[in-house]
Formats: structure tokens, C-alpha cells, sequence
């Protein structure tokens, strides 16, 4: 298999509805797989007509992957946090910062000084292992650490990405308000008295995504992006007629990639997780009744149904045995739910609004022994749930994020 990762620029201002959300001048903050994998099916149709196998291999057969798209400009940073292939992922629900001074230490300046930004899933998880009783293991999940500071920790909302040397950001995503006038139907004319205005994601704004698709196909795909009526170039969201939605996208790289590696990397992460956990245990004596604790986390919105097809809000103990093969327990959550919308483009209607667990949820599970390592790598590979090749149900087990216990 092979991970293609892609660079994005909006070469003109994007406006990315969400379906029937009630504010239609508010913009999402990313662009959804499923938005810009449309894109290209169309863009298909018209540059390659006829060839109807390969566009079954490409958006119909599920054998190719298509991430959502995250921000990834960082204008006021150093050079190490503006490599186009290094990954964005969002900020868990468990990251938290100073109310005053919000932000990655790593993006301080003279003229506006950060607090840092901390991780705070194993003290919760200790606070849930000690039955809700070590209040003491919260405070400093609670609390800014830094000297004559004191303020509350809140949550912090965006997508970082973390340098090959380990400085970590949060990218900065522009946004502007465009007043655009009605038009009357019969006359195609400026229609009197309608004036609207709606949210855009600026001109030059940056991307990181990826797409995953078996190797005998990577030649293919990229020959189809960089086909001379399409060169890479693709119309998204509302607003294309007026000049809005233009998107140009470039390959940074390509990677082979294997489920026996990515299951000795879970190994390693969840093997530098427990001890961490174990450390910090000991050191509040708080015991662990379990011999093992991962934690997921959802990198992408999570759709998922049960047995009678009822939307599904949390990962609990069935899921898990179900899913992975193995006995685990779910001990901690820190999750939201997110009803999700969309538009159909051949339709020309709405999609009909489903309900999925957020992105930067997370689940931990306790097990007694250690799971199937090649599953759950092929899960992590896979995804979880319904619509994973448009970007939905992307996961990762034991996330480095929760093996930060200092300010980042």
C-alpha cells in the first residue's frame, strides 16, 4: 500500500458549507474528503471519458483513500514547521492551555508571549482509575503551571503539526467575510434589495492531506492529477460560478507502507505509553487493576452504526471486543458528538444529516493482555465505521500527543 501525501493551496477564497447547518455564512475550517474526492470524479468524467474501469478503481471500489484536508500555513513560524509533507493532525479534546495566554511556547514572539500547551489524558485517566476520588491528580489538568500565572486551563481548538526536531504549532487559518448581490432568475440581472455576505477561507491558505491506494495504482492516480486538462487543479465547495473554489494540489511524496510496520509502531507507542502511565501511577499511588491501557484517538469524524442501524455516540466495551478480537474495558473518555452534513452533486440536494462522534475524541480501553497487533494495525489503516475512503474513521491507537506530560 502507499500513502500519497499531498500539498493545497486555495488559489482563490473557498466557502466549504456544511450541509443544512443554521448559520450558512459560517465556513468549515477543513476541507472534507468527501468534498474534494467529488471534485476529482468530476474532473474525471471530463478529462477522461470512457475510461470507465479506471474510475471504478479510483471512487467506486473503495480501494483508494481520501483524508480530509487540514490548514497548514504557518506564516509566523520557522522553516521547521512549513515542510509540506510533514503530517497536521487536530488537537485532541485532552489538549489544554492557559485561558490568558493561549498557545504552543513554540510560536512565542517578543510582542505576544504563550503559555504552552499541555496533554490531559493521563491525569484524567488517573482521576478515573482512582474511582473519582484523587481530586489531587487534577491539578495540574487545571491550573496554568506557569510562574504568577494560575489561570484556568480551557480547551484549544485547531491542528498542530510537529517538526521533524520536535518544535510543535498550531496553524493559523484565515478566514474574511465576502457581500455578494442576489440574482433575479428571469432576467439575470442584480436582483433589487438582496444582499447577502458569507464567511471565506482566504486566498493562499495551505492543506495537508493524504490518499492511501495499492501500489498498482499510485502510477495511474498521479498521471490522472497531473493530467493536462485537470494539472492538479479542482473547483470545491459553494460559490464556483463566482469565481470561488479554486483549489491546486501537488504531490510532497509517496510511501510505501505495510501493516506489520505500523503494528510494531502501535507496539512501541502503547509499550511508551504504559510506562509513562505506570510512572505516573506510582508517583501518586494510584493502582492500576489492569495490566494494559490504549487509548484512540479519532483523527476524522466517526460514523458509525449498531445492529439496527441506530448512530452510534461512543466506543464501549462491545465495540471494542467486536472490532479488535480482544477483551477490553473502556475506563476514560473525553468525546463529543457532531451531526454531519453534506451536499450531493449529482443530486444537486442536500445529503441527508447523520451523526457521527467528533474528531479529537478520545477512548481508552484496559485489557488484561496484549492484543492483536497486526489488527489493530489494519484497523488504523482502514478506518472505523461507514465512508472511510472519504476521510471519515481515521484513527490512530496510542497517539504520541498523550505522552506529553510537559508544556509543548
Amino acid at each position: 500500500m502507499k500513502e500519497i501525501i499531498l500539498s493545497c493551496n486555495a488559489l482563490t477564497p473557498l466557502c466549504l458549507g456544511d450541509g443544512r447547518k443554521k448559520d450558512p455564512r459560517k465556513t468549515l475550517e477543513f476541507i472534507p474528503g468527501a468534498s474534494w474526492r467529488g471534485a476529482l470524479a468530476w474532473a474525471h468524467t471530463m478529462a477522461r471519458p470512457g475510461k470507465d474501469q479506471e474510475f471504478k478503481d479510483f471512487f467506486l471500489s473503495g480501494k483508494v483513500t481520501y483524508s480530509n484536508l487540514l490548514p497548514a500555513s504557518f506564516p509566523g513560524s520557522k522553516s521547521e514547521l512549513r515542510d509540506k509533507a510533514d503530517p497536521v493532525s487536530p488537537l485532541p479534546f485532552t489538549a489544554k492551555s492557559c485561558k490568558r495566554l493561549r498557545g504552543f511556547m513554540y510560536q512565542s514572539t517578543h510582542d505576544e508571549r504563550k503559555h504552552g500547551v499541555q496533554d490531559t489524558l493521563i491525569p484524567w485517566l488517573l482521576f478515573s482509575l482512582s474511582d473519582e476520588k484523587d481530586a489531587q491528580v487534577l491539578a495540574k489538568a487545571s491550573k496554568c503551571p506557569e510562574k504568577n500565572c494560575g489561570a484556568t486551563l480551557e480547551g484549544l481548538h485547531g491542528y498542530y503539526r510537529r517538526g521533524k526536531s520536535g518544535a510543535t504549532g498550531m496553524s493559523d487559518l484565515r478566514t474574511s467575510i465576502v457581500t455578494r448581490t442576489g440574482i433575479c432568475r428571469a432576467t439575470d440581472t442584480v436582483e433589487e434589495s438582496i444582499l447577502f455576505s458569507k464567511e471565506v477561507i482566504q486566498k493562499g491558505s495551505v492543506f495537508w492531506g493524504f490518499v492511501l491506494l495499492p501500489d498498482d495504482l499510485e502510477d495511474k492516480w498521479r498521471d490522472f492529477l497531473e493530467d493536462d486538462l485537470i494539472r492538479g487543479i479542482i473547483r470545491i465547495g459553494s460559490g464556483r460560478s463566482s469565481g470561488l473554489g479554486k483549489l491546486g494540489i501537488s504531490v510532497e511524496s509517496s510511501n510505501s507502507i505495510s501493516a506489520d510496520t505500523v503494528g510494531k509502531e502501535i507496539r512501541h507507542r502503547v509499550t511508551a505509553f504504559n510506562s509513562l502511565l505506570a510512572t505516573e501511577a506510582n508517583s501518586q499511588n494510584i493502582k492500576r487493576e489492569h495490566v494494559l491501557y490504549i487509548p484512540l484517538t479519532l483523527k476524522s469524524d466517526l460514523i458509525l452504526r449498531d445492529d439496527c442501524m441506530r448512530y452510534v455516540t461512543t466506543l464501549d466495551d462491545k465495540w471494542f471486543k467486536n472490532t479488535t478480537g480482544a477483551l477490553g474495558k473502556l475506563v476514560y473518555q473525553c468525546s463529543r458528538t457532531r451531526r454531519v452534513g453534506g451536499w450531493d452533486g449529482i443530486l444537486k440536494m442536500p445529503r441527508e444529516d447523520v451523526w457521527g462522534i467528533a474528531a479529537g475524541s478520545v477512548f481508552v480501553f484496559a485489557l488484561e493482555q496484549e492484543p492483536d497487533y497486526g489488527r489493530l494495525a489494519r484497523i488504523q489503516l482502514e478506518g472505523i465505521g461507514e465512508r472511510t475512503s472519504e476521510g471519515f474513521g481515521n484513527v490512530m491507537w496510542a497517539d504520541e500527543w498523550h505522552m506529553e506530560v510537559n508544556r509543548l
